[in-house]
């Protein structure tokens, strides 16, 4: 278990070899895509569920591997926690295909959810902002279409989430 104090910086540390693309979601609603080592600093006292997502790990073009690790952010804990290393595996949903890409006014995405009924797909603009958070309440293969219309023109991170787990893809709006 990893612990920290509220409002200290805590510095987040990847040691994968050959990882091109880094999305962190630190578990208080905070993502930060394509960062290896990012310092995240928690407001509140509570224990945070931390997931890794890296991909082109060198076993195979666009392989994703998921990490996860729980960090307790507590006013007892030291004043100074330097590094927080993650290295539990989390398998990640199959095969989620997003098209076209690049797109202007809708997105396709299309995955299998397995036996988990919900599921959610949220897309984040460069710097983790939530862009858009939609609802899927269905098993096995799902394709949604997604209104993007009103997105800007850059680089997004499309991730679909269910209760065991999430995987992401990016994506260009042009």
């Amino acid at each position: 278990m990893r612990s920290g104090k509220p409002n200290v910086p805590i510095q987040f540390k990847d040691n994968t070899a050959n990882a091109t693309d880094w999305l962190w979601d630190f578990g208080d609603g905070t993502l930060l895509p394509s960062v290896q080592n990012p310092t995240h600093t928690y407001t509140a006292a509570g224990t945070y569920t931390v997931t890794l997502s890296i991909s082109n790990t060198g076993v195979a073009a666009n392989c994703l591997v998921q990490y996860s690790a729980n960090i307790v952010i507590s006013n007892a804990a030291p004043d100074e926690c330097t590094y927080v290393g993650i290295n539990d595996p989390i398998p990640a949903i199959g095969d989620l295909n997003v098209y076209p890409n690049p797109t202007k006014n809708h997105l396709f995405v299309q995955w299998n959810n397995g036996a988990d009924k919900n599921c959610t797909i949220a897309i984040y603009d460069m710097l983790g902002k939530s862009v858009l958070q939609q609802s899927v309440e269905n098993t096995g293969a799902i394709t949604e279409q997604l209104d993007i219309s009103h997105l800007a023109a850059g680089s997004y991170v499309l991730m679909v989430r269910n209760a065991h787990q999430f995987i992401k893809r990016h994506f260009v709006v042009e």
